[in-house]
């Protein structure tokens, strides 16, 4: 669970700064599992602790029985004119994610409502091939613990990258540029 805690900083850290670019990279859209249609975040202020509204919209070109899907994080903040990557630690930063067990400690308790109510499923195994939708969602970000604190505001480039370990197969890429102000 304190993986996913982490994960969910720092995305909140990333969607819900005061100026985003988001766009797709580094993989050709025929050959994607995985097509992110939007991201909707509303948040007033990044503050933590705090809430952001999150909503994605995706399409899934294939079921996903036997994937091992990973989240590789690649974080960068501007340091004077240089961009510095920010190593893993703890979790935050430039890491690698696996997703399917970060969704299995989160649903140890079942599968939230949220999720069963709109058709997504709990268990990356259980993915079939189609759309899927989760309406805006409240999600409520943890404080900051004090060496993590030099991350609430910045230039940043973050690389996300989702990808099928078993398949040796990128699924889908997202490149973002954010300035957080606090």
């Amino acid at each position: 669970m304190k993986k996913l805690v982490n994960v969910v900083i720092v995305l909140g850290l990333v969607l819900s700064a005061h100026a985003v670019k988001v766009k797709k990279c580094g993989h050709d859209h025929n050959e994607s599992y995985v097509d992110i249609n939007s991201i909707d975040v509303e948040a007033d202020k990044l503050s933590f602790p705090g809430k952001i509204s999150l909503g994605v919209d995706l399409d899934v070109s294939r079921d996903l029985k036997g994937a091992q899907i990973e989240l590789e994080v690649t974080f960068k903040r501007k340091v004077a004119w240089i961009w510095i990557t920010i190593p893993c630690i703890r979790g935050v930063g430039s890491c690698t994610y696996d997703v399917c067990k970060l969704v299995r400690d989160l649903t140890e308790d079942g599968c939230p409502d949220d999720l069963t109510s709109n058709g997504i499923p709990c268990e990356c195994d259980k993915v079939k091939k189609g759309s899927y939708t989760l309406p805006q969602q409240v999600v409520e970000l943890p404080d900051l613990p004090g060496v993590m604190s030099y991350l609430s505001e910045g230039k940043y480039k973050i690389g996300l990258k989702i990808r099928d370990k078993a398949a040796d197969k990128d699924l889908a890429c997202l490149s973002v540029e954010a300035t957080i102000d606090n």
